[in-house]
């Protein structure tokens, strides 16, 4: 057996590698935000100026705005970045009850856009109080992950209800610009992490990511035997996993030399 003081150090080292994996595991999310990017969908009754925000944000006059309620009777889908993520932007036909045909369509493809997205932007109107229709469409995203932009601002700002007060909730004017950055950085919030943490290591590849975690449970399931006091030879097979599926990402070969220098202590065989 090792002694008690060895068994430690290589305890803590082993630990230690366990957070240094952990950290760079944790890069995935904003890895793969900026490799994949985002898919952002307005929502709303009609004429709460869901097209406006979209023209606003994108930068250029993409929806057709008027003040006629249903305009809008298909998805449009457009793309820009927000501190260099990828941003799909969709703008959606207004939730309400319809008999016009077309019009129906439009509502079911919002209904997919909302299924889709990763994060959905329901929209309400600042220069009118919220509505039933309002709350019937918050009550449909709660499953999803959402804000609440109050467009118009420009006009008039009602109070918002009460039942919206644990919501996250962005004002702002698609016609001034007012509150546009805001609404940009609440876009993104949700989905950022910490990559500093990384160090310049930032996992972009799901399958890495993956091998991280096969590797960060190896690593655990030895030090669990190591706490068992079992067989050295039986501790140094779970290593000898998470080293073999780490060289699939760095490419390099994993040899029984380098288990041999680096965990020189184990007395194999004694």
């Amino acid at each position: 057996d090792l002694p008690e003081y060895e068994t430690m150090q290589i305890r803590a080292s082993l630990e230690e590698v366990i957070d240094r994996l952990l950290q760079i595991g944790s890069t995935f999310k904003t890895g793969k935000l900026l490799r994949q990017g985002l898919k952002v969908a307005f929502v709303g009754r009609p004429n709460v100026g869901k097209s406006s925000l979209f023209n606003a944000l994108i930068g250029y006059e993409r929806a057709i705005v008027t003040d006629i309620a249903g305009t809008t009777r298909d998805s449009l889908h457009e793309s820009f970045s927000i501190e260099g993520i990828p941003i799909s932007l969709i703008d959606t036909a207004g939730l309400r009850e319809t008999q016009d045909i077309v019009e129906s369509i439009g509502v079911q493809r919002t209904k997919m856009a909302i299924a889709d997205a990763d994060l959905v932007i329901v929209v309400f109107d600042s220069s009118q109080q919220i509505t039933e229709e309002d709350m019937q469409i918050l009550s449909e995203v709660k499953s999803v992950p959402h804000l609440i932009a109050v467009n118009k601002i420009d006009i008039k700002k009602y109070e918002l209800d009460g039942e919206i007060k644990e919501e996250t909730v962005v004002r702002v004017s698609a016609k001034t610009g007012e509150g546009l950055d805001v609404l940009k950085k609440a876009i993104i919030q949700p989905f950022l992490t910490n990559s500093s943490e990384g160090e310049g290591f930032l996992i972009t590849d799901a399958r890495h990511a993956d091998l991280i975690n096969r590797a960060i449970l190896e690593i655990k399931e030895s030090i669990g035997l190591l706490d068992k006091k079992v067989s050295e030879e039986m501790i140094l097979v779970g290593l000898h996993n998470a080293l073999r599926l780490l060289g699939q990402i760095t490419g390099e070969v994993t040899t029984e030399d380098i288990l041999t220098k680096i965990f020189s202590t184990f007395c194999i065989g004694k």
